[in-house]
């Protein structure tokens, strides 16, 4: 599949299952995360991941 195909047949999914993701998957979506690029590789990235459990704590804003 190329770019022009993954970029029409994207889609947003609102609705969440509560399903908890499996840490092979969650790996390979963190791993594409910090290969892609950002604008001239110069902004920051900062990736969240939130245990279900924890999704009373609220994030701090500075950071986002």
């Amino acid at each position: 599949m190329d770019f022009s195909e993954v970029v029409k047949n994207r889609y947003s999914c609102k609705k969440f299952s509560g399903k908890k993701v499996e840490k092979e998957k969650l790996d390979r979506i963190l791993a594409a995360g910090q290969a892609a690029p950002t604008a001239k590789n110069l902004q920051e990235q900062h990736i969240y991941v939130i245990p279900v459990s924890y999704t009373h704590l609220t994030l701090p804003t500075s950071d986002l």
